[in-house]
């Protein structure tokens, strides 16, 4: 089997600075970005893995549809069909989701890796690229989102595509973590 030619070292150091140099003019990344994106995918794998510092998501939106009913909090804890679930017990049950415990017995599908990967413009400012993967029985499925001028831009639009942070999940308050129950569903 033929290996891919990606591309070198240098050619993806001046890509990465030019794309964070358009980020901060607002231009989008060039357009042998997916170039880069197939470099860190690839040769540029551990560099990008230690990078991201072993960072786990919560594809919280995925989880409420799938994991958050009446009927799945029954199943789990054994108790009857008829049996009155209230909020305590709910908000309990998601809390168990959404931490390792819930890594552990749902598997990953809900749990993608976050990544991100630092890059310095021409002019010495930061910024990164910023995604995440799902991992498959033939290894990482990268979803790549941008280049972003810091981790905060990153996180917000990791939000908007219903990714969340387990550490931003644990805190909020019982009514918050309410608002991805599915009463509905028995």
């Amino acid at each position: 089997m033929v290996k891919p030619a990606y591309l070198n070292r240098e050619q993806v150091g001046v890509l990465l600075k030019e794309a964070a140099l358009r980020c901060y003019e607002g231009l989008p990344p060039p357009d042998e970005i997916s170039k880069v994106y197939e470099w860190l995918e690839n040769e540029g794998l551990d560099e990008l893995l230690k990078a991201s510092e072993d960072l786990i998501g919560v594809s919280i939106d995925e989880m409420s549809k799938d994991q958050f009913n009446d009927r799945n909090l029954r199943d789990w804890v054994g108790l009857p069909s008829n049996q009155k679930i209230d909020d305590e017990e709910r908000i309990n049950f998601i809390t168990e989701r959404i931490s390792e415990e819930g890594f552990d017995s749902l598997g990953g599908d809900y749990f993608p890796s976050v990544v991100k990967y630092p890059i310095v413009s021409k002019d010495g400012r930061a910024a990164l690229i910023g995604g995440y993967a799902l991992i498959s029985g033939h290894g990482p499925e990268f979803t790549w989102l941008g280049v972003f001028s810091d981790e905060s831009q990153f996180y917000e639009r990791l939000k908007t595509i219903g990714i969340r942070l387990p550490s931003e999940l644990l805190g909020l308050s019982p009514a918050e973590l309410l608002t991805w129950w599915r009463k509905g569903r028995r």
